[in-house]
């Protein structure tokens, strides 16, 4: 399967598994095998930035989207959200403010609440529910960020290829 793309930003170990399930291989998970990550963020900021970072892997060279639950996940939330504020705020220009704040909130946490309850019943692990949802608005949002960069770099190399 030619191990991993050098030509990815980010996520390349979803990638090659990937390829392997598409050629028919199969992924397991060894409950021995331990991995250390070094030098994660310790700054909100920073962690921002390596999320964002993670998004940019969403979009393969070629320009086209690499479809794993996170970005479905990353990209569902962006439009919960967007549709939630433009459904809010025309709610509450319309002076139905309990309405507009409700809808408000639910575009801005259905999304996360759904993942996080979704993770902590994968994992059997339960945790602090309001910052974990928080959290994960935090992640998506910057994941976001990371795909739209990478889809307007990817798109500019195009046309500067073709000049």
């Amino acid at each position: 399967i030619g191990g991993f793309d050098e030509r990815l930003v980010s996520n390349e170990d979803y990638d090659l598994c990937a390829r392997i399930r598409a050629q028919g291989g199969r992924i397991w998970q060894s409950e021995r095998l331990q991995v250390i990550h070094l030098g994660n963020p310790k700054s909100v900021r920073g962690f921002m930035r390596r999320l964002a970072w993670h998004g940019k892997g969403i979009v393969r060279p070629d320009g086209s989207v690499a479809w794993s639950p996170m970005s479905v996940a990353t990209v569902l939330n962006l439009g919960a959200l967007v549709l939630g504020v433009s459904v809010g705020v025309r709610l509450l220009s319309a002076h139905r403010v309990i309405a507009g704040l409700a809808v408000l909130l639910l575009g801005a946490v259905a999304l996360p609440a759904v993942f996080v309850v979704a993770r902590m019943w994968q994992r059997r692990h339960w945790i602090t529910f309001l910052p974990s949802v928080a959290l994960m608005q935090l992640t998506f949002l910057a994941r976001a960020k990371g795909l739209a960069q990478r889809l307007l770099e990817v798109r500019a190399a195009a046309r500067s290829a073709t000049t």
